[in-house]
């Protein structure tokens, strides 16, 4: 939701206001980073169900941490 919302922002912005090019470098920046982290969080999500479904019964669980550092790419 919140890629959406940035994305209907960067579209106003570009139409209706007159930016320069470092601010749209900027907008089109953090619309990319929000919609790869859209699509890291739906692969942390398969990963998690795949170690609640298949990796239950061993010793080597992935912690949250790991799960958010894949996510947000920190």
């Amino acid at each position: 939701m919140l890629t959406d919302l940035f994305w209907i922002l960067t579209l106003t912005l570009q139409i209706f206001a007159d930016i320069n090019l470092a601010t749209c470098v900027f907008l089109i920046t953090f619309l990319n980073y929000f919609i790869l982290t859209n699509f890291f969080w739906m692969f942390v999500e398969g990963l998690y169900l795949y170690m609640l479904v298949v990796q239950t019964f061993t010793g080597e669980n992935i912690t949250l941490r790991v799960y958010a550092t894949i996510g947000w790419g920190k």
